[in-house]
This record gives C-alpha cells, structure tokens and sequence, in this order.
C-alpha cells in the first residue's frame, strides 16, 4: 500500500502543479483549489505527527510559495514517517479501533484519492481511480466511517440488510442494521433476507458514498425507498 500511496500523492501534486490556485472546488462549496491543497497538505501533516510523535494536536500551516512543492514536501515527510513505521505497531487513531500504524497508510491512500477527485473536478477533468483502490475505499467506508459516523451523531439509516456489489470487481458486501451502531458486514455463510442491493464500479459506489456523485449512477434493485435513504444518509465524512 505504500506504492499506492506514492502514487497518489503524486499524482495530486502534479495535477496541482498545473491547476488554478483560485478556482472552486465543486465538491466541498465554499473552497478553492488553494484551501484544498492546504486541506489536504495538513492531514498529512497530522497523520506524520500521530505516527512519529503520537501526538494528533497539529497546529495547522497555511501554503507559502509553490503550492505543488508545498504540498510535496508534506506528502514526501508523511511516506517517510510510514515506511520507517512497524505498520503493526500500536498507533492511535479517530475511530478507537484497528489501532496500529497500517490504518494511517490506508487512511491517507484514501483521503488522497477522494481529494484528487475534488481537485479533477475543479479543473474540469474526469476523475479516475482505480478499481482495487476504489473498492477498498468502499470497504474502509464502511469499516472506519461507519463507526465514525455514529460517533458523530450521525450516521447510516439502514433499517434492512442490503447488498453492495462493486460491478468491476467482483466485490460485495451485505450490510446489516445494528441498533445503536454502525452497520455490520455479514459473514459469507450467513443466511439473510436482504431487501435490495446497489450495483455500480467501485469508482461510482465509493464516490456516491462519498457525496462526490449522485445515486443515479448506480443501479438499485428492490426496495428503493430503503436504498434511497442508505444512499441519502451520512455515511461519511
């Protein structure tokens, strides 16, 4: 996974590299590519200091000079910190569990990708993610966000299991209510009833569970209103 995240953080800086400071980012309103890379350069910063010092109490930096290199400089000291790191050593992390140094690789592999697809969509480009990134982000989705949600107030409105399958590779996971928690992937073998399933690539179900596309990308099969209300609740964040 490291590669994956050299990859994209380099991908990032070179899209930034060419990208307009002061355009808007259509998905997060409100924000300019400048406030995204500056965004995106400190939650690198942070998750090295969690890492390194363990210590999640960042004082934030705001880019100076180039924007690409500020931001490289960031991602460059953060994949430093990772690979020098056990990825099995206890390290603290926001959801209070998996709590070793590996969740901060895939967490930062994701946060990159989905803020590539803001920042491809402030330049008016297509975003493209690959499909093993893209269906283990629907997993972390579902396995760190789901729990963070409920911690927040918030969280999924699932009142039946339903099945999401990745169409592209092959990946599905039936989803359980749990009353007063997050919703659980069913084991293989279980015997359920599941009310409907969503179906589209990875890259369109992790963006939709992300709030970067709209449902209509997806096919749902079933009770609709149950899916649409999975679909429209928060599930990430």
């Amino acid at each position: 996974m490291h590669e994956l995240l050299a990859a994209a953080t380099d991908r990032f800086a070179s899209t930034v590299a060419t990208a307009d400071p002061a355009s808007a980012v259509p998905a997060c309103p409100g924000w300019t590519v400048l406030d995204l890379v500056a965004h995106l350069g400190n939650v690198h910063a942070w998750a090295e200091q969690i890492v390194r010092a363990n210590d999640p109490n960042l004082d934030e930096d705001q880019p100076a000079g180039d924007l690409a290199t500020w931001y490289a400089a960031r991602a460059g000291r953060l994949r430093a910190t990772l690979a020098a790191v056990d990825p099995a050593r206890p390290t603290w992390n926001f959801v209070g569990q998996g709590e070793v140094a590996a969740f901060w690789i895939r967490r930062q592999l994701h946060e990159t990708t989905m803020h590539t697809v803001d920042l491809d969509l402030a330049c008016g480009a297509e975003p493209q993610i690959d499909p093993a990134v893209a269906e283990d982000g629907v997993l972390e989705a579902f396995e760190v966000f789901g729990p963070r949600m409920v911690q927040r107030g918030a969280g999924a409105d699932l009142e039946a299991p339903v099945v999401v399958t990745a169409t592209d590779t092959g990946a599905s996971w039936t989803l359980v209510p749990v009353s007063g928690a997050a919703p659980r992937i069913a084991a293989a073998d279980e015997q359920l009833d599941p009310v409907g399933s969503v179906e589209g690539t990875a890259q369109d179900l992790l963006t939709a569970l992300w709030k970067r596309t709209s449902p209509a990308s997806l096919t749902l099969t079933g009770d609709r209103q149950v899916l649409g209300r999975f679909l429209s609740s928060r599930l990430t964040a």
